[in-house]
């Protein structure tokens, strides 16, 4: 699954997010640089939030929340949701 994003008026940044639900592997991109690399093998019914602030002039506070479901999670649909500043920008399912 992978979801992209972008915040800031002035002050522009591409947000990249990816995971693949059945090896664990989830990265989070901010203009290409990573920010996060992690494989997680245990993530039954968790809802799992990635917070951080992005831009100089311009900040805004992003958090992606990735919920999976409970038994199976990795073959059942898992949901993604990005927020900026406190508001939903994206979302989507894989």
């Amino acid at each position: 699954m992978q979801l992209n994003f972008e915040v800031g008026a002035a002050e522009r940044h591409t947000i990249g997010f990816s995971f693949d639900k059945v090896m664990g592997g989830t990265t989070v991109e901010v203009d290409g640089v990573r920010l996060k690399d992690e494989v997680t093998m245990t993530s039954k019914g968790q809802l799992r939030s990635y917070s951080f602030t992005v831009g100089t002039q311009e900040q805004h506070a992003v958090r992606i929340d990735k919920q999976t479901p409970g038994l199976f999670g990795a073959y059942r649909p898992q949901s993604l949701r990005a927020y900026v500043d406190g508001v939903l920008v994206a979302e989507g399912a894989a």
